[in-house]
């Protein structure tokens, strides 16, 4: 949990910041828990998982439409053909 002061010393800093601050915290919170294992991927490791979950994009396109899948992309600056 962020303490108040924590959260008004953020409040002066740019707002990437404050939610990159905001995440580190949560996940934080995550692995001191000892209920989750928090696994942080290497870069060849992350592209190799990204390369596996656009199969499951093309087959939720089906169930949630093509145009949501694409907007996503565009919003995250995602692009499967660069992979």
């Amino acid at each position: 949990m962020i303490q108040t002061s924590a959260l008004r010393t953020m409040a002066t800093k740019p707002a990437s910041y404050r939610w990159m601050q905001l995440l580190m915290g949560a996940l934080e919170a995550l692995r001191a828990s000892g209920k989750t294992e928090v696994i942080l991927l290497k870069p060849a490791e992350k592209s190799e998982w990204k390369k596996a979950l656009t199969k499951v994009h093309r087959e939720m396109e089906g169930k949630i439409g093509k145009d949501l899948v694409r907007s996503i992309y565009k919003e995250t600056g995602f692009d499967p053909d660069k992979l």
